[in-house]
This record gives structure tokens, C-alpha cells and sequence, in this order.
């Protein structure tokens, strides 16, 4: 501790969402903008348990020849890794077993900075720490049960030489440093990248991702297993559920999906 607070004070690290200056303790953001940070907090479903009477479960029994009216109650309990907003989205166009996005994304907010830092600004250990903060708050409410390796979003060999790393893979080794769960980037590959998702709608996105990705060679390492697939923001969806379809050439594999942001619509 000694030593960390000697670094610390002759170089000293600013917060990556407000530029304050950092204590020992905080990695890359301040307790503050930690707060701050638009969780969408789906694992924390809230809704109520709703308690059900439907006449047909009444029943009839004679206690003490008097005639007692018994109602059976049926608790019905939300699944949070199946009903959210990102899991609607795929509904019926991705074959998924579970869903989730730790931060609504909003573009040029301040926690949009980090996933600037991370993608446009050669900052892979925000993907990193932030993975591990996915790893922590999800991994407390059992979403990477079952799971069985973290498979990133492929980018280009281009985009790859030109960033230095792929952002995806640097949120799976963050994930997988608190969960112990693998890492596989050899199950898939992006071939091509023709134009930016960015400003297309939801037809031009899925034009422009459309045979995009081939599995690896080594892709049967993942065969009858359930894997999660890793991206950093999701928009319409496109993306990842024409990845999705690649890997379901894989036989018997099961897929989850997880991305650090969600856009709302």
C-alpha cells in the first residue's frame, strides 16, 4: 500500500468520466461517477411476485364438519436474464438462452467517455477493469452460471493492427479474471467490415453485417458447450444476431449474450 501511494503521488491518475484525480483505491473512476454510472440493473428485477387465484384450484375440505374454502396460490417470479429490454430485442431472431447489458449507452455522455477511451483512444485497460466490474455485480447474482467459455465479438484483422487489440476481448479478460471462466478467440472471425454500423438503420445494419463472420478452425472446441458472447454496445442487435446464426453451425452449442453497453430506443 505504501508503495501504491508513493506512485500515486508522483503520477497521478484522473478519472476517466470526470477528470478528478483519483485516490489509491479507484482503479479508473471515482466513487462519485462509479455511482453516477447508468447501470441498467436488470439483474435487480423488481417486479412483484404476483399471486395468482383462478377459481378452478378451489377446493373443498370438512374440518370439524364445517366446510373450509381453500384457495391455492401460484407465485409467479420474472426471469431478469430472459426479460429485459436487450432479451425482447432478440427474441425470435437470435437463438439465445440468456441476456444482459450492464450500462444503458448514451452517445457524448460522460460515461460514454470510457467506451471512447477504450475504442478510439488506445485505452484497453478501461475494457479491462470494467469487464472485472461486470464480472463482480453479475457474477453476485449467478448470471455466469453454466457457463462454460467467454467467446469476444471478432473485429477485422484491420481494425485489429490499427486499434492494437480487440475491446471485446480486453472486457472477457476482465470478466474471466474474476470468474476464472476461459477465454476462446479462436471459435469465430469477422471477414470483412464494409461500412460503419453507426449511421445506418436497422435494414442497412443488417445488410451490412450479412456474412460477415466463419467460424475458426478450432471452433469444435466449443462444440456441446454454452458460451457467452461478449460486445462492447449493442444498437439494433444486427450484429450479434448474424453472429449468433455463424455460431449455431457449431453442433450443439448453447449461447448467451452479455455486452458492457445497450442503446435504448
Amino acid at each position: 500500500m505504501l508503495l501504491k501511494s508513493i506512485l500515486d503521488f508522483l503520477f497521478p491518475r484522473y478519472c476517466e468520466m470526470c477528470g478528478e484525480r483519483l485516490s489509491v483505491n479507484q482503479p479508473f473512476i471515482c466513487h462519485q461517477c462509479d455511482e453516477k454510472l447508468p447501470r441498467t440493473l436488470w439483474w435487480r428485477n423488481s417486479n412483484p411476485i404476483v399471486e395468482r387465484y383462478r377459481p378452478d384450484d378451489v377446493i373443498f375440505q370438512e374440518i370439524d364438519d364445517r366446510e373450509s374454502l381453500i384457495t391455492e396460490k401460484t407465485k409467479s417470479v420474472s426471469n431478469p436474464f430472459t426479460e429485459n429490454e436487450l432479451a425482447m430485442r432478440l427474441y425470435g431472431r437470435a437463438d439465445i438462452e440468456r441476456a444482459m447489458s450492464f450500462i444503458k449507452y448514451v452517445p457524448k455522455s460522460k460515461s460514454a467517455q470510457l467506451v471512447y477511451g477504450f475504442k478510439y483512444h488506445d485505452k484497453p485497460f478501461i475494457a479491462s477493469l470494467l469487464g472485472e466490474m461486470m464480472g463482480k455485480e453479475l457474477g453476485d447474482v449467478n448470471f455466469f452460471s453454466g457457463i462454460d467459455y467467454l467467446v469476444p465479438m471478432p473485429i477485422t484483422k484491420k481494425r485489429k493492427r490499427k486499434r492494437g487489440y480487440n475491446q471485446s476481448t480486453e472486457l472477457a479478460k476482465g470478466i474471466s479474471k474474476v470468474t476464472n471462466i476461459p477465454v476462446a478467440e479462436d471459435v469465430i472471425k469477422r471477414d470483412f467490415f464494409v461500412q460503419s454500423q453507426t449511421k445506418l438503420d436497422s435494414i442497412g445494419r443488417m445488410e451490412n453485417i450479412e456474412g460477415a463472420f466463419t467460424l475458426c478452425k478450432k471452433s469444435h472446441n466449443v462444440s456441446n458447450k454454452h458460451v457467452l458472447l461478449i460486445d462492447d454496445v449493442i444498437t439494433t442487435g444486427a450484429t450479434i444476431i448474424e453472429c449468433c446464426d455463424t455460431l449455431k453451425k457449431i453442433q450443439g452449442i448453447r449461447i448467451s449474450v452479455l455486452s458492457l453497453g445497450f442503446v435504448t430506443t
